[in-house]
């Protein structure tokens, strides 16, 4: 799937509105595209290969394990959803996340 940057703070005005890619389990589809996020083909997205969507699962989770209640609620300001529900549904679709031992 690929989601925008959203118009917050924490986003330079460089970066809103530009996509980034994210891998999804196919039970999550449906409810982030209600948040504004759209289906992609992997291929398309560059996420083709295990260690591209390695590499995003672990930086998500790494994001989900960072900071406390407000940071989590700015990442979710920025990103558009909190990045436990990205790192969950990354983890449901790939594999579970080894804290520790980044893929990219």
């Amino acid at each position: 799937m690929t989601g925008t940057f959203r118009n917050a703070p924490q986003v330079s005005q460089a970066e809103r509105g530009q996509p980034f890619r994210i891998v999804v389990a196919a039970k999550d589809a449906a409810a982030l595209t209600e948040r504004g996020f759209v289906l992609t083909d992997c291929t398309i997205a560059n996420l083709a290969t295990a260690q591209s969507r390695n590499g995003w699962r672990d930086y998500v989770c790494e994001l989900s394990a960072f900071g406390n209640e407000a940071v989590q609620r700015q990442f979710e300001a920025a990103l558009g959803e909190r990045p436990a529900v990205l790192c969950g549904s990354a983890e449901l679709a790939i594999g579970a996340w080894q804290r520790g031992k980044s893929a990219q």
